[in-house]
């Protein structure tokens, strides 16, 4: 092999590297701590008044209960849901999409 290509794909392999770290330590998917609830089980808690704060994005959320441990779920389409957050006095943070590159 020539040195020449020697050195592209040494190039290539560091730049593959380099790419999955970044995508690895900017993955918003992989918090630590969070409790995954379905969302029948997030509107039970809501309803109890355990959910102190949420943040909303599309369809996702995320927040905080009272006794402060994280959670995420996935809301399919529910109008109301805001409302319902205020009417039980939860803190709401919402984001946009985000865009692609």
């Amino acid at each position: 092999m020539k040195p020449r290509f020697k050195n592209l794909a040494l190039w290539i392999m560091i730049a593959v590297f380099t790419i999955l770290l970044f995508n690895l330590l900017n993955s918003s998917s992989i918090k630590q701590g969070e409790e995954e609830l379905i969302f029948s089980d997030f509107m039970i808690r809501l309803d109890k008044g355990d959910i102190s704060e949420v943040t909303i994005k599309e369809n996702h959320i995320t927040g905080t209960l009272k006794d402060g441990q994280k959670f995420k779920t996935y809301a399919a389409n529910y109008p109301d849901l805001v409302k319902v957050l205020r009417d039980k006095n939860v803190k709401i943070l919402v984001k946009p999409p985000d865009e692609s590159p």
